[in-house]
C-alpha cells in the first residue's frame, strides 16, 4: 500500500497511474474476500465490500450470495434462515440489481412462511376456518348474512 502510495505522490494526475493503483486495490480486495471464503468467514466476506468504494466487488459477493441460495435451494442443503439471510446479504449489497430483489422477495416470503409455521398451529387453524366461514357467508344471497343471525 505504501508503494502505490509512492507512485501516486509522483503523478497523482496521470490517468494510467490513477487506473493502474484502482485496480492493484480492487484485486487486492478480491483476494482477502477469496481467503476469507476460503476460511468460511462469510459473515466477513458480506461486510467487506460495505466497506469498499468498488460497487464491482458488492455485485461479485452480492452473486456469490445469490449463488450459494440457489445452489442451496436446489440441493435442499439450506434451511430457511440460511436462505433468507444470503437474500437479505445479496438485497444489501445490491439492492437496485432486478435479478437481487426478486432473490429477495423469495427468501422474505420463505422468511414470512416459517413465521407461520412456527405460530401455534391451531391458531392458523381457527383462521382458516373463519375464513372460509366468512367466504361462504358473503358468497351466500342472504339477505342477512348466517354469521350475524348466530347465537
Amino acid at each position: 500500500m505504501i508503494e502505490l502510495q509512492k507512485i501516486q505522490e509522483i503523478d497523482n494526475q496521470n490517468p494510467i497511474v490513477i487506473d493502474l493503483i484502482e485496480r492493484i486495490e480492487f484485486n487486492r480486495e478480491l483476494e482477502l474476500i477469496d481467503n476469507l471464503l476460503k476460511n468460511n468467514k462469510f459473515e466477513e466476506v458480506v461486510q467487506r465490500p460495505n466497506k469498499s468504494q468498488y460497487q464491482r466487488l458488492r455485485n461479485i459477493v452480492s452473486d456469490i450470495c445469490v449463488e450459494i441460495l440457489i445452489k442451496g435451494f436446489q440441493n435442499r442443503d439450506l434451511g430457511f434462515e440460511d436462505i433468507y439471510q444470503l437474500g437479505y446479504w445479496a438485497y444489501e449489497l445490491c439492492p437496485d440489481d432486478p435479478n437481487v430483489q426478486e432473490v429477495y422477495r423469495f427468501s422474505q416470503e420463505l422468511k414470512d412462511i416459517e413465521n407461520l409455521m412456527k405460530c401455534d398451529h391451531s391458531q392458523s387453524v381457527v383462521m382458516e376456518l373463519r375464513r372460509d366461514r366468512l367466504k361462504a357467508v358473503f358468497s351466500s344471497n342472504s339477505i342477512i348474512p348466517e354469521i350475524f343471525t348466530e347465537v
